[in-house]
């Protein structure tokens, strides 16, 4: 397997981005984790982008009857596609440790494609 590096974090969630958007769908940022040392300020070590799709809904939020407002259309349905990439503490380059490319929903029509925004 090919090791991809990029020379950071944004370049990383961009090319990501990028690829999975000519695949069909769009990616936001998830868990991030962070530095403990003392003097490292919290600095990345690893985050994960996932499909804007990954995850579910609150429960709590779907059965609500005190609703003032009609809920939002339900957009989440627990697709598992993620990058994780990590920081080499050696080089400085990100690379990516961990790539799942399930996805358990249709992807978006090819003639849309070129309309995917970016979601953080």
């Amino acid at each position: 397997m090919r090791r991809f590096e990029f020379v950071d974090l944004q370049t990383a969630y961009d090319f990501y981005n990028e690829f999975e958007r000519m695949q069909g769908f769009s990616v936001r940022r998830s868990k991030v984790g962070r530095s403990t040392k003392i003097g490292s300020e919290g600095e990345f070590l690893w985050q994960i982008f996932v499909c804007s799709r990954k995850g579910e809904r609150d429960a709590k939020h779907i059965h609500r009857v005190e609703r003032k407002m009609d809920p939002r259309p339900i957009t989440r349905c627990g697709c598992g596609a993620q990058i994780k990439v990590h920081i080499d503490q050696s080089t400085g380059c990100w690379f990516v440790e961990k790539f799942c490319e399930e996805h358990n929903h249709e992807m978006l029509d090819a003639r849309f494609r070129d309309c995917c925004v970016l979601i953080e």
